[in-house]
């Protein structure tokens, strides 16, 4: 099966050079919001086609845009990678998609998650591996309340089945 090499377009800001033909020059381009403003005069800003998929190192391929693992990803190397260092940190595109198939492919393997999120998460040491105080909102004339929950990660160590390889703590919305 033969591979073809789609051609993916992204701005450039470009010094001006001769060879460079200045019809492909743009002036104006459209904002986030819809509306089309002037680019800057003293910068040349062209659109330069871009190969989708570089098979040599001296070309710029969309790997390089939008990284390589959202088109192709590795789940071999990730589980590896997960073994090895203990601890690693991903950034996932807002819409999702792909962190589910690693998710998968490591649940399937045996481990098991411990799903947060981070906001609201407060001090991770206190909160994962000790007892640590919550206090819900004061609302109106209720008396103001201070909850002890045990610590998230020790507690499900223990409930974790013999035959579990691990436990896995998931935390998303990390910033």
């Amino acid at each position: 099966m033969a591979t073809t090499t789609a051609t993916c377009f992204h701005l450039q800001n470009i010094p001006s050079s001769p060879w460079v033909n200045n019809t492909s020059r743009i002036t104006t381009y459209k904002a986030m919001d819809g509306s089309l403003r002037a680019s800057n005069p003293q910068t040349q800003t062209f659109i330069k086609p871009v190969k989708c998929s570089s098979s040599s190192g001296n070309e710029i391929g969309i790997a390089d845009f939008i990284g390589g693992d959202l088109l192709k990803f590795d789940l071999g190397q990730w589980l590896s990678d997960v073994e090895q260092h203990k601890a690693l940190a991903i950034y996932t595109p807002h819409e999702g998609g792909y962190e589910g198939r690693y998710f998968t492919r490591l649940r399937h393997q045996g481990y098991y998650f411990l799903d947060l999120t981070a906001r609201g998460l407060g001090d991770p040491e206190t909160t994962l591996t000790k007892i640590h105080p919550v206090c819900p909102p004061h609302v109106g004339k209720q008396p103001i309340a201070r909850w002890y929950f045990p610590p998230e990660v020790d507690y499900r160590l223990q409930a974790l089945p013999p035959n579990a390889k691990g436990l896995i703590v998931w935390v998303i919305e990390a910033k």
